[in-house]
């Protein structure tokens, strides 16, 4: 019997040792006096080249000096979409051809016109080839938070994301935030 060994791959590419990478400092001096959460995320989004350590956190300072690399703060003069509550748990595995609800505590901080908040699916494959989400559930046009839950959705696809959106009545998006799913 054959032992399959995970493939060596790094940022380099196919065995190649990893390089450290540089990131220029981020500016977070509008947050002086405030407490702060750090937060570092990977996903590996589907199966291929997966057969390394992930990527490594290594001296994460926090100095008093000007950072260069701006602040993101959800687009120009547009402000920010929150989300809590998430459920199912994006950290858990889903069924295959089982139904779940979706849904989110949404909370928008915008300025200018009115948005629809808005909760859609759309499959890796989908994203790739540059097709539409499909609309779950939306807020009334207007509404800045509140919980959108979707009606039972049949998972028949093993990676998936859900997408939340703040829209103009132009069907302009603001901003958005996005929850990646994996199923078995």
């Amino acid at each position: 019997m054959k032992t399959l060994i995970p493939l060596p791959f790094s940022n380099r590419g196919y065995n190649k040792a990893p390089a450290w990478l540089w990131q220029e400092p981020i500016d977070i001096s509008d947050y002086t006096g405030e407490q702060l959460r750090l937060r570092f995320t990977f996903d590996t989004v589907d199966e291929l080249y997966n057969g390394f350590r992930g990527w490594l956190v290594d001296e994460v300072r926090i100095l008093n000096q000007a950072g260069t690399f701006p602040r993101w703060t959800g687009g120009e003069g547009f402000g920010d979409l929150q989300f809590s509550e998430v459920s199912p748990d994006s950290e858990l595995p889903l069924v295959l051809g089982e139904d779940y609800t979706f849904s989110a505590t949404v909370n928008y901080v915008g300025e200018g016109d009115a948005a629809t908040l808005t909760l859609s699916y759309i499959t890796l494959e989908d994203f790739l080839n540059g097709e539409a989400s499909t609309l779950l559930v939306e807020l009334d046009t207007g509404v800045e938070s509140g919980t959108l839950s979707s009606e039972l959705t049949t998972i028949d696809d093993s990676v998936f994301v859900i997408v939340l959106e703040a829209v103009d009545s132009d069907g302009e998006v603001l901003t958005s935030e996005s929850i990646n799913y994996v199923a078995y």
